[in-house]
């Protein structure tokens, strides 16, 4: 997933308030260790291990890469 990012003003919120960068994005979106489905049927979550496990959700298909939300696994 090499592509443009479209970051929603949610996922904005949620870098600022957990310390996540757009480069951690691109980094587990492009080396994820596991991906499944999100809680809507039109997203897919992508989390790698970056020290803490950050996942990132995004809509499928979206092109540029549309990421609605991100989050640390087991902080939230």
């Amino acid at each position: 997933m090499d592509n443009e990012l479209n970051i929603w003003r949610h996922a904005r919120m949620r870098m600022r308030q957990r310390n996540i960068t757009e480069a951690d994005i691109r980094y587990v979106l492009n080396n994820y260790h596991l991906s499944r489905p999100g809680n809507q049927p039109d997203r897919t979550v992508y989390e790698a291990d970056l020290g803490k496990v950050i996942c990132v959700v995004t809509v499928n298909n979206s092109n540029p890469t549309k990421v609605v939300s991100v989050f640390v696994r087991g902080k939230d």
